[in-house]
């Protein structure tokens, strides 16, 4: 492969008067990509020579002039994507109230994105063995999205009462519209509450965010060629059989939907003036997102669907034949076919979601020296409650704390990254510490995992 990649950036700034400002600032992007597979195998010329006897598949060397001829060839494919954005911004704080100033900012960013691709006529027509097939593709689309945030001081320097020395809340929504998904409003509230000073203060944030499928997952290339090696076990039996290959197709979807995600934190910030340097936070977070776009695990398909039978949410991704052949009626029926007939169809979809809860830590110790230099103390830690998983909507949430699977690698219970960092006369050193603790593999995860 051979890629090239040309960004363009700039901005413009300024001041309207001492109350208002401007920005603005646009990009262009260009993204190009030569793709070569060499020494693939022609289908219709390697079968035409099979059937006249010019090649024979179980002799070490061929007759003179029949390799690489017309059945070995070069697989190619050129590929384009263009992103041209332009963002504008105004910021102000047009009155004061009693406890400080109203701040606000409104924005709105426009953008176009394309997507082509051109490839030879094998590679367009399926006509390579084991080689992906990509149509062209000449696809575009455009966003344009408007937001606003206000921050409201309710009670601060100006107006403080017993209890309340500061609370600020900061109020923001964005809307998008784009080309072929759709429209979409997502909200976000945070607030910051300080009861005393500004040594303790407590911080809360809610909010919803959509992202939208890539022009690339929705009319991308289909491929389409032997699946992943698989391990899985056959119905009615103990014995595994490791490294399977059966057919695959998979790639775009042009019916993927937006992913959409519920954020909401809540913590507190610990600056106490008796211990300069210091500096502790704690935030709890939980964060649900559905519709992702991924794939399915093909193991996790194999096995549940060879177990299952109909049963299996994931039947209808097995067929036998062809990818759109006879459909799977009972369990066993995988292990009951040659392997070159059971077909996996796996393209990219909008995945069940994940759910995710947990405590973040961060301290932090500067500690100044005149004699040896300043020493930083620093360590970092999240502390996980919970982390789901749903493949498809259909299926239960799983758990995965603990464990390391190919649907999710490794999740551990908690993890910590400290630092100590010294400074001296130009002179500096860092020691750094990341600890994961053990987990369990759970394989592909899925049905393997703890529900």
């Amino acid at each position: 492969n051979e890629a090239t990649l040309f960004n363009v950036a700039g901005g413009l700034k300024g001041t309207i008067n001492e109350k208002y400002s401007w920005e603005a600032s646009g990009l262009i992007s260009r993204h190009n990509l030569d793709y070569f597979n060499e020494n693939v195998i022609d289908a219709k010329n390697f079968y035409a020579a099979l059937q006249q006897g010019v090649l024979n598949p179980f002799a070490i060397k061929q007759p003179s002039g029949v390799l690489p001829g017309n059945i070995l060839g070069t697989a190619t494919m050129n590929g384009l994507s263009t992103l041209s954005q332009g963002n504008f911004i105004v910021r102000g704080t047009p009155f004061e109230l009693p406890a400080g100033s109203l701040s606000f900012a409104l924005g709105a960013n426009f953008s176009r994105e394309t997507l082509g691709a051109e490839a030879d006529l094998n590679t367009t027509d399926k006509g390579w063995i084991n080689s992906p097939s990509i149509k062209p593709i000449n696809k575009s689309r455009t966003d344009e999205a408007y937001f606003a945030e206000v921050i409201v001081p309710i009670f601060g320097k100006g107006y403080r009462l017993p209890g309340l020395y500061a609370l600020t809340a900061d109020l923001a929504a964005r809307m998008d519209n784009y080309e072929i998904v759709g429209r979409s409003t997502v909200p976000k509230i945070s607030l910051k509450y300080e009861p005393m000073n500004d040594e303790l203060s407590f911080r809360f944030s809610t909010g919803k965010s959509f992202v939208a499928p890539t022009l690339y997952s929705l009319y991308g290339p289909v491929n389409v060629g032997s699946s992943n090696a698989i391990n899985y076990t056959p119905y009615n039996s103990t014995t595994q059989i490791s490294n399977i290959q059966f057919q695959a197709q998979g790639g775009s979807n042009i019916d993927l939907q937006p992913s959409t995600a519920t954020t909401w934190t809540a913590g507190f910030g610990f600056t106490p003036a008796a211990l300069k340097g210091f500096d502790l936070t704690v935030d709890y977070f939980e964060t649900q997102q559905v519709g992702l776009p991924g794939s399915v695990n093909q193991q996790t398909i194999i096995q549940s669907v060879e177990n299952l039978g109909t049963a299996s949410p994931y039947a209808s991704y097995v067929h036998f034949g062809s990818v759109t052949g006879s459909p799977v009626t009972a369990p066993g029926q995988i292990s009951g076919h040659p392997k070159s007939t059971v077909w996996i169809f796996a393209p990219t979809v909008n995945l069940g979601g994940t759910w995710t809860k947990g405590i973040d830590v961060s301290a932090e110790y500067v500690v100044p020296s005149k004699s040896y230099g300043k020493f930083d103390f620093k360590t970092t830690a999240t502390i996980y409650n919970s982390v789901r998983l749903k493949e498809i909507p259909t299926q239960p949430y799983y758990g995965y704390l603990g464990t390391t699977s190919q649907n999710l690698g490794t999740i551990s219970n908690w993890k910590t990254y400290s630092t100590i960092d010294w400074t001296y006369k130009g002179w500096n050193a860092t020691l750094n510490h990341f600890y994961v603790p053990s987990v369990r593999d759970i394989g592909p995860g899925g049905e393997a995992a703890r529900a």
